[in-house]
């Protein structure tokens, strides 16, 4: 697996743990920031990577940052 693939992919998993981690369904993720469930599934299974734009508007619904969405921070720092 590539540089790209792993990232898309280590991503999908990220959204898919915070997002179960606020209790959420992927319904209402996907309703809360304007686009279908099909799409956040993609995401999540790494058929697909997100706009920055739509990263941003996932991380302000799960309120998480960026950069803790990215793997850049790790969580409790």
């Amino acid at each position: 697996m590539d540089g790209y693939a792993a990232f898309v992919k280590a991503l999908g998993k990220r959204v898919r743990g915070m997002r179960k981690e606020a209790g959420m369904s992927q319904r209402k993720l996907a309703e809360s920031v304007g686009m279908t469930q099909n799409a956040i599934l993609n995401y999540e299974h790494a058929w697909t990577c997100m706009s920055a734009w739509t990263l941003l508007e996932i991380c302000k619904v799960l309120g998480v940052s960026a950069d803790e969405m990215l793997g850049l921070e790790k969580e409790g720092d």
